[in-house]
C-alpha cells in the first residue's frame, strides 16, 4: 500500500486557537518517496487588530497586506479543492497522514478549528481527513535527544536547531514561512528515515 504523507505547517495570528487564526497554510503531498503535488494560501484572519506589530516584522509582512488577504472561505475551498485531488471521500482508504514539526500540539489544532468553524458551510463527509493522528517530528527530534542521536548540549528542539544537528540548511531569515516550513520538515523527516534501521517482517 502506498502510504500518502501530507507534510504540512501554519502560520497563525498569536499561538492560542480558540482566540487566535491560520493567516497561512502549506502542504505537500509525497507517494512512494516522491512529492507529487503542493500548496501554498494565504487567507484574511479575524482580529487583524489584535495582532501585536512585531509579529507583522516576524511575518515580514504588513497589516495592509494582510487585510488584502482573501478570506478564509475561499481559502477553505482551495484546501478542499486540493484534498479532493488526493482523497476518497467515499472511504477512509489513501487518505493523507499529516506529518508536521510540532504539529501534533500547535498546528492540528489551529487546522481542525479551521475545519470546524468552515464546515457548517461544508459536508461533513470530509471530517475522516483530521481522524488520523498527526506525525510529529518534533517527538522524532524528542526521542533522538534521549538515546543519543543529538548531542548532549542540544537545548532546543526547534525547527532551525533540528535542521542544524541533522545537516540539513536553513535560513532563519527563510523561517515563519508555512511552505519554507513545510519543506524543512520533510527534509527532517527524510533525515529521519535514513537512520532508523528496523528489520522488516517476513
Amino acid at each position: 500500500m502506498a502510504l500518502k504523507l501530507f507534510f504540512f505547517d501554519t502560520e497563525t495570528s498569536g499561538i492560542n486557537p480558540v482566540n487566535d487564526d491560520i493567516w497561512q497554510i502549506a502542504g505537500m503531498v509525497e507517494v512512494n518517496g516522491k512529492v507529487i503535488d503542493a500548496f501554498d494560501i494565504k487567507m484574511r484572519p479575524r482580529y487583524i487588530e489584535r495582532i501585536p506589530e512585531k509579529l507583522f516584522k516576524m511575518f515580514n509582512t504588513t497589516k495592509e497586506e494582510m487585510m488584502k488577504y482573501p478570506s478564509r472561505e475561499s481559502a477553505f475551498d482551495k484546501v478542499l479543492d486540493f484534498f479532493s485531488k488526493h482523497t476518497d471521500i467515499e472511504s477512509r482508504d489513501g487518505s493523507l497522514i499529516p506529518v508536521g514539526h510540532n504539529a501534533a500540539s500547535f498546528d492540528m489544532a489551529f487546522f481542525k478549528k479551521f475545519f470546524n468553524e468552515e464546515f457548517k458551510y461544508k459536508s461533513m463527509e470530509w471530517q475522516h481527513l483530521l481522524d488520523y493522528h498527526c506525525i510529529d517530528t518534533m517527538n522524532l527530534c524528542a526521542l533522538a535527544a534521549l538515546t543519543g542521536v543529538f548531542p548532549e548540549e542540544a537545548d532546543s528542539l526547534r525547527l532551525a536547531d533540528s535542521c542544524e544537528i541533522m545537516g540539513i540548511d536553513f535560513d532563519e531569515e527563510e523561517a515563519h514561512d508555512a511552505l519554507y516550513d513545510v519543506k524543512k520538515t520533510r527534509s527532517l523527516f527524510k533525515a529521519f528515515q535514513k537512520i532508523v534501521t528496523i528489520d522488516p517482517i517476513e
